[in-house]
């Protein structure tokens, strides 16, 4: 772990050493084989060992004090380890003090991705160290695609009087929207009753509404999962 001390005029760079002490770090940037060089390696194996579920690496990378830093997309070594699975990661990059609600390009947390995935012990353990429950994130789909995605294509190719008097009718389905879906909807949207049960225990809020005006159950009607709806009542 970094951080940055005023020092004057200057602000100087230390490491977090394995003693729990800070050690100063030279003056130099990016240059091939310089300590900042290293440390931002050792970022970015954290992300590569985050991703194939390597705790032992994890551990060994966080001792070393490997910054928590995300790739090009904004996903943060704890989306990779949610959206895999791998409880032990997330369990050890939480303790370490990543941010546990962080955000990819699209506006997605660790706990979107273990919800849409359904994997219940990611979610689960997110849930336990306080993620939020009920944030919305901004993947953009278009109109069409997001009615094919529910089973609904047929519904829309066959323009129902509702889709008939909206005017330019092709035009706006290939609009792309930001669909503002929480954890909840995903599980749903993606059949997973499991973790929609862990969810609800926790507090899901059922009535939030995506882009769409859809609440978790409106969305388990239209995918005609019967089971799902009772569980929303």
């Amino acid at each position: 772990m970094i951080k940055i001390f005023e020092n004057g005029t200057r602000p100087i760079k230390y490491i977090l050493t394995g003693d729990d002490t800070y050690q100063e770090l030279p003056e130099v940037d990016t240059v091939n084989n310089s300590p900042l060089a290293n440390i931002n390696e050792l970022g970015k194996q954290l992300l590569k060992f985050a991703f194939e579920g390597n705790i032992r690496e994890v551990r060994a990378l966080l001792a070393q004090g490997s910054p928590l830093i995300s790739d090009w997309l904004g996903t943060s070594p704890l989306h990779l380890a949610a959206q895999n699975n791998n409880v032990e990661v997330c369990e050890a990059l939480l303790k370490g003090g990543i941010l546990k609600d962080a955000r990819n390009k699209v506006d997605r947390t660790p706990l979107h991705l273990a919800a849409y995935e359904g994997h219940y012990g990611t979610t689960e353990t997110l849930l336990k160290h306080g993620a939020d429950i009920n944030c919305k994130d901004m993947v953009r789909e278009t109109v069409l695609n997001f009615f094919l995605n529910l089973g609904l294509g047929l519904f829309v190719r066959l323009r129902p009087v509702s889709l008939i008097t909206i005017p330019n009718i092709d035009t706006y389905l290939d609009r792309i929207f930001q669909l503002n879906m929480t954890p909840l909807h995903w599980a749903v949207q993606n059949g997973h009753t499991a973790v929609v049960e862990l969810l609800l225990r926790n507090g899901a809020d059922i009535s939030t509404k995506n882009k769409f005006d859809l609440t978790p159950q409106d969305i388990a009607l239209q995918i005609d999962n019967m089971e799902m709806v009772e569980l929303l009542q």
